[in-house]
């Protein structure tokens, strides 16, 4: 009895050695399957996207990331409310694990197709876990010649473990013009190990390594 608990103990660590720490990890983060696979797509309160589709595009505009595909959205409020922003939500079901730090990103962009003079508000992109706004970034003013783009991170620890809703909420404070798009993709969560957990959990992988090198 005790030699099956110490197999079961050993091959519970054994099983955390080879997969690490609770990973969590969007599907189709990168838009790679060239639709929305993964994803739920929700309209905010008096929210709509008048395009919805997945394009080759270059988020950076000419920088370090080669162009790929985007998810593509036109957001805007269905009916005007002064300085309410609307748009959807675009998020997915993530397990996550109390206590363990993660870091969740994505890459935006907003411009217009055709019209040169700018737009007051090209975008709203927030990073959202269960509904709630944990960072944000604003496009600002966006025109065919100046688009505007970059990238949300934060670190986010649960308290609880089980499925968080995480993705982003696009929206604008006007309805939708005609040629003004906003992109979004590179959606990653990484986990963070704690050091002292880290080093703990290393110390018994290499122990067990040795331990099965001398048999």
């Amino acid at each position: 009895m005790r030699r099956y608990l110490l197999n079961l103990a050993t091959f519970t660590v054994l099983s955390f050695c080879v997969t690490g720490l609770a990973q969590a990890d969007f599907v189709n983060g990168g838009f790679e399957s060239g639709d929305f696979t993964g994803w739920t797509i929700t309209p905010t309160a008096n929210g709509q996207t008048n395009v919805q589709t997945v394009v080759l595009w270059d988020i950076d505009w000419g920088g370090p990331l080669p162009p790929s595909l985007v998810g593509r959205f036109q957001v805007g409020q269905q009916v005007f409310q002064s300085g309410v922003p609307a748009g959807i939500e675009l998020t997915q079901s993530l397990v996550l694990s109390a206590g363990v730090e993660y870091t969740f990103s994505f890459d935006w962009s907003a411009h217009r197709a055709t019209t040169a003079s700018a737009n007051t508000q090209g975008g709203i992109f927030d990073l959202i876990v269960n509904g709630n706004v944990l960072a944000s970034a604003a496009a600002g003013p966006t025109s065919s010649t100046t688009q505007n783009f970059g990238n949300i991170s934060v670190a986010f620890t649960p308290l609880v473990s089980g499925n968080y809703d995480v993705g982003a909420r696009i929206t604008r404070p006007f309805t939708v013009p005609a040629d003004l798009f906003q992109s979004v993709d590179n959606f990653s969560a990484t986990a963070i190990p704690e050091p002292t957990h880290t080093l703990i959990f290393g110390l018994v992988c290499l122990a067990l390594n040795v331990r099965r090198q001398r048999k």
